[in-house]
């Protein structure tokens, strides 16, 4: 396998050169020499990522008289 890339020769966390016959672990397209930089930049990742604010949404609540039905209800007769 030849690596025609420059871009996938060096590590993303370390720097160090990635050999032609060395597995490369990709994530979030970026290349790491090995599975535990790759860890680093996925645990940075999950630190980084904002924290969700959890909004109350304040909904109205629905009664009967917002609900319109399509067609007339009728009770069933048993024959």
């Amino acid at each position: 396998m030849t690596i025609n890339n420059e871009f996938f020769k060096h590590c993303f966390i370390c720097k160090n050169y990635i050999g032609e016959m060395v597995d490369i672990y990709v994530y979030m397209d970026m290349p790491f020499c090995s599975n535990e930089c790759r860890s680093k930049e996925m645990d940075k990742d999950i630190e980084e990522k904002p924290k969700i604010n959890h909004v109350k949404v304040n909904r109205r609540k629905r009664s009967r008289k917002d609900c319109t039905p399509t067609r007339a209800i009728t009770p069933e007769t048993d024959a």
